[in-house]
């Protein structure tokens, strides 16, 4: 189990990572928010080709805060549960067991 989620972790930032190195999580969502306005301002203006362009660009920043959402919980759960892996048993148990007091 630990081999696996040690893989698993290593693809997430190795491979999948780096695809998302160019920008920051905080200036995607700057620029979801900037294309919302823009779309809003093209709706308004009733500009079809606009209101095209800015929807692909809306929905492309929608994507990709979402997928960098969930690989940060991917990668926070991976890590988790690798340090539990790598604890001794009777130790996760009596961690478990403070939990649920």
């Amino acid at each position: 189990r630990l081999e696996a989620l040690s893989a698993a972790g290593a693809a997430l930032r190795g491979a999948v990572a780096p695809r998302y190195a160019a920008t920051s999580r905080e200036s995607d969502q700057k620029a979801l928010a900037a294309a919302e306005a823009s779309l809003a301002f093209a709706q308004e203006k009733a500009a079809e080709a606009d209101i095209v362009a800015s929807l692909r660009r809306v929905n492309v920043l929608r994507v990709r805060t979402g997928e960098r959402d969930v690989l940060a919980k991917l990668d926070a759960a991976i890590s988790a549960r690798t340090a539990a892996a790598k604890v001794g048993p009777s130790e996760n148990l009596a961690k478990r067991a403070r939990l649920i007091e």
